[in-house]
């Protein structure tokens, strides 16, 4: 019986002592794995940090594109905006020019004192540059020796620019 004991106790003592083997075997292996978890952990959180950066750094370098295209179209915006109203301008110079113009060349129709008309449109469209002894095939007035004279249609003005100055268009 008391060999019966023994045997017990010293199974109990081995399998106590193979247990704790077990155990520290565990005990380190689980160090190990979370040692080696944190380390994994440490590296994806570098990983991200820097995903992260650079994420940023595109949505900074995409948002300044963006401002500076919004910028870009407001300045071509402005600059058709300027250019419209520029157009209108000139439309609307040229059109009451034209109405002047067109009334005027009625008017000197149906009055044939060109002299007249000439005096009455010197400065509204001065724009005709003076063709040196020509009359280009406008009805065309200018002044010589201090009196106002028509240049007809299709004939020799026989006038310098000195005598002229600038032809106005009837």
């Amino acid at each position: 019986m008391a060999q019966q004991a023994q045997n017990i106790s010293q199974y109990i003592n081995d399998v106590n002592q193979s247990l704790l083997q077990y155990f520290d075997i565990t005990k380190s292996t689980i160090t190990a794995l979370n040692s080696s978890i944190e380390k994994q952990l440490e590296t994806q959180k570098q990983q991200f940090s820097f995903i992260n950066y650079n994420i940023n750094s595109l949505n900074s370098s995409l948002q300044n594109q963006i401002d500076g295209t919004k910028y870009d179209i407001k300045n071509i915006q402005s600059s058709i905006t300027g250019i419209s109203g520029l157009i209108n301008n000139i439309n609307n110079v040229n059109a009451v020019q034209n109405t002047d113009i067109q009334a005027l060349k009625t008017s000197t129709s149906q009055n044939k004192n060109g002299a007249f008309w000439c005096s009455m449109l010197k400065g509204i469209n001065s724009s005709y540059s003076f063709i040196e002894g020509y009359c280009p095939n406008l009805k065309l007035c200018c002044k010589v020796n201090g009196i106002l004279k028509d240049c007809q249609e299709g004939t020799n003005a026989k006038y310098t620019e000195a005598q002229c100055g600038t032809f106005i268009y009837i």
